[in-house]
């Protein structure tokens, strides 16, 4: 409850993030949750160093969509240039997508998409891990969906705010989600498929 949500993980407090907005629901995967309003609601976890310039990087989240937009963000560093490093969202087709960037300003950008697609209404496990320089490997529900080589060798050691639920590009919000988010796990190494199994 509050406006804090708790890291549970490696890292301690430091790692807390500050809601805004978004409401805490008892409908949550696994007891309460959060609900984002898709329009400026979200998480901020500030800038830590330990989750940026990774060449190995494992992301996981539980997903439950109301509604889906262009770009629904689960977690982005991806704040107003040249502050761009990643942002993990659904795209508008229903598929789990990543923005990959090696240089903060924008340049060495690579993208990946899943084949598999995230219906609303339902709770879907979304999980991405890259390797750098080898490929990323997106992953629903505990099973392999898509494996792309289209990868950095790094990601950008940039300095803007890491957030769940939206992205900040310009000086507003933008990509927010709209739904349920739970369960969001970062890991600075690449889960094996084993680790990813539900």
């Amino acid at each position: 409850q509050g406006i804090t949500a708790n890291n549970s993980g490696n890292g301690g407090s430091v790692l807390n993030g500050t809601i805004t907005g978004a409401t805490w629901s008892n409908s949550g995967k696994f007891g309460k949750t959060l609900n984002f309003n898709g329009t400026s609601d979200n998480i901020i976890l500030g800038s830590y160093a330990g989750l940026t310039g990774l060449t190995d990087m494992t992301v996981s989240a539980w997903v439950n969509l109301d509604t889906q937009d262009s770009e629904s963000t689960i977690i982005s560093q991806y704040d107003h240039a040249p502050q761009y490093s990643y942002s993990y969202f659904i795209n508008a087709s229903g598929s789990p997508h990543v923005f990959l960037n090696s240089n903060c300003n924008g340049t060495g950008e690579t993208q990946a998409t899943a084949n598999g697609t995230i219906p609303t209404g339902s709770w879907y496990q979304v999980v991405y891990v890259l390797r750098g320089g080898t490929d990323i490997k997106f992953y629903i529900n505990g099973k392999l969906d898509t494996t792309s080589t289209n990868v950095p060798s790094s990601l950008a050691s940039c300095t803007s705010q890491v957030r769940i639920g939206d992205k900040q590009q310009g000086q507003g919000d933008d990509g927010n989600l709209d739904g349920l988010i739970d369960e969001v796990k970062i890991y600075n190494y690449a889960l094996t498929s084993d680790e990813v199994k539900l």
